[in-house]
């Protein structure tokens, strides 16, 4: 049921904007992870260097998620989807351009500033518009929707690198962007109710973040998205060299590769928007850690039986982890998601803000792990699943506590 006041919105075409929104930060890494393994010679760098274009990437998209909400909350959610779109573009046209690999880091970090926009706006969106289960099944809509990207993202990417170089992956998506661009703000209605004039007040700021952060649920549920996207992110960070570099996949066959992962996604995204309502969020979310053990013991136990990574073996080995892996997050995300912010309608831009950069930190000290961990085999990878796995669990039963949550939820 909506919120009283809310604008009435068909859910469909809401998680196809938003969708489109999301996606398109989305494509500023997916389109690029396939010209990672060619820096290291372009740039006159190493391939831990290379890395931090996604690790310190991360760490853009967790402050960035410190800003937008708040501005949303002030000044509406229209006025800050246009500031993002400049700077977004202007960024990764600025990343096509820059000569060096310390200028590209710096010009990743700024992108990923803008890009941090898509997730808040589009859980404030969502939060102004529906209450905890619809508002799952709506993010699960989106998250089915915008799977597209990382589906033809690193297709696209691939084929991009090979035939005219990687600068021209961010001249791509810039093009994309600008196009999006032109749509979406024409068709996506103001949502927020009331503007709150004192959002952006830094001891409003502070208070809002104080409260955030003393709430067990809101920590409980942004620990397991963070832990389970941060696999999903050191996938992306060490996926490339461990495909390319050990299996000897190439840059193109890597972009197939991750769209098979990412149609995973899909999939779980899918069958998350139609179960939801049957099973309750809760439920929802111990069904993805589930998935999410069982990905992170299959490549582990890959790896101690020496598996070799090599051919369809290592592809195999590889891949089918990481695909079982996204289905979990899949259902995890989304409900999570939801009940982060749910208990926050008064300030829900700045509970989406809190949400983002809580996951965000924690996607960031993932890829940091596994950059700083290389050692040129998939043992980061599968240690990284493991932990990821491990502390997902924890967030949800120790922090959260399902069970007191359903019976404050009255589920």
């Amino acid at each position: 049921m909506p919120p009283p006041d809310a604008p009435v919105v068909d859910a469909s075409r809401l998680a196809m904007l938003l969708a489109l929104l999301v996606g398109t930060s989305q494509m500023s890494t997916s389109t690029y992870v396939s010209s990672m393994p060619a820096l290291p010679a372009a740039l006159d760098t190493d391939a831990a260097t290379v890395q931090l274009t996604l690790t310190l990437f991360l760490a853009g998209s967790a402050l960035g998620s410190l800003i937008w909400g708040s501005l949303a909350d002030r000044f509406g959610r229209r006025p800050v989807l246009f500031a993002w779109f400049g700077l977004f573009i202007l960024a990764t046209l600025a990343c096509a351009l820059l000569p060096a690999i310390s200028w590209l880091i710096a010009g990743r970090f700024l992108q990923a500033v803008g890009s941090s926009v898509s997730w808040v706006l589009s859980r404030a969106v969502v939060r102004d518009l529906y209450r905890r289960d619809e508002a799952a099944r709506v993010l699960a809509l989106i998250a089915t929707a915008f799977a597209i990207a990382p589906v033809i993202g690193p297709v696209i990417g691939g084929h991009i690198a090979t035939w005219f170089g990687w600068r021209w992956t961010f001249a791509f998506i810039g093009i994309v962007a600008g196009a999006i661009a032109r749509v979406v703000p024409r068709l996506l209605p103001e949502t927020l109710n009331q503007p709150a004039p004192t959002a952006t007040d830094p001891r409003r700021i502070a208070t809002n973040f104080a409260t955030l952060l003393r709430h067990r649920a809101v920590i409980g549920y942004c620990g397991a998205m963070g832990s389970s996207m941060a696999e999903m992110f050191a996938f992306v960070t060490a996926g490339p060299f461990v495909l390319m570099g050990i299996v000897g996949v190439s840059a193109e066959g890597y972009g197939w590769l991750s769209a098979i992962v990412a149609l995973a996604f899909m999939l779980g995204s899918r069958l998350s928007a139609l179960s939801v309502r049957r099973l309750g969020h809760a439920r929802e979310i111990v069904f993805g850690i589930a998935i999410q053990v069982l990905a992170g013991t299959s490549l582990a136990l890959a790896l101690a039986a020496v598996v070799p990574l090599a051919g369809v073996t290592g592809i195999v080995a590889t891949i089918g982890p990481a695909a079982l892996w996204l289905i979990g997050v899949a259902f995890l995300r989304t409900a999570a998601a939801a009940g982060a912010v749910e208990p926050f309608g008064h300030m829900a831009g700045a509970a989406s803000s809190a949400s983002n950069f809580l996951q965000m930190a924690v996607d960031t000290l993932g890829s940091l792990t596994v950059s700083l961990l290389e050692d040129g085999t998939a043992v980061p990878l599968a240690a990284a699943m493991l932990g990821a796995a491990t502390l997902t669990a924890v967030s949800f039963y120790v922090v959260v506590r399902p069970r007191r949550e359903r019976a404050r939820a009255g589920a």
